[in-house]
């Protein structure tokens, strides 16, 4: 199973993606929830133009399993792109602390914020984000783009390139 779950992510990152969809909505369908299974996912859907399975298909996946943080952050997500900015709230604010998702989420509900004009709430999500960087609780690669995308979205730019670069060191 993990050797499938590899090799579907793999085709997600090579631009593989209805190879990847295909094994992957199989993957998650049987209930693995792995962040990065679901997120490639999300992204093999997504990178094809196809919003509305990703938006209905997450929406029925995470009803089926409310506590699966990345389901929720999918859901979100999709609804996001296709413009339901509430429906894509109740999701992100349910895994706003979720482990392996919660700077994800925070940096989704912070682009939404912002989309929807309310731009002090979006900065200071994105402070939080970049004081949680700061204080070193931040450390895998993906939370810290996040952080650097927090810090560009405030205009920290040489900032968040840093930080871009410690993302990428592996």
């Amino acid at each position: 199973w993990q050797t499938d779950v590899g090799t579907a992510i793999e085709q997600a990152r090579t631009g593989k993606y209805r190879e990847a969809a295909a094994a992957l909505n199989q993957i998650v369908e049987a209930g693995n929830v792995d962040p990065q299974a679901v997120e490639s996912l999300y992204y093999s859907w997504i990178r094809q133009g196809d919003y509305v399975r990703a938006r209905d298909r997450f929406e029925i996946l995470s009803a089926g399993n409310a506590t699966a943080a990345p389901l929720r952050l999918a859901a979100g997500r999709a609804n996001h792109l296709m413009g339901n900015f509430d429906r894509a709230l109740a999701h992100l604010n349910a895994v706003l602390n979720a482990a392996g998702v919660g700077t994800a989420a925070q940096y989704e509900k912070a682009t939404i914020l912002e989309d929807t004009g309310k731009r002090d709430e979006a900065k200071a999500l994105y402070q939080k984000i970049i004081q949680s960087f700061q204080s070193g609780s931040l450390r895998t690669p993906n939370d810290l783009m996040y952080a650097a995308r927090a810090m560009w979205a405030t205009e920290y730019f040489h900032d968040a390139n840093d930080v871009f670069k410690l993302a990428t060191q592996g």
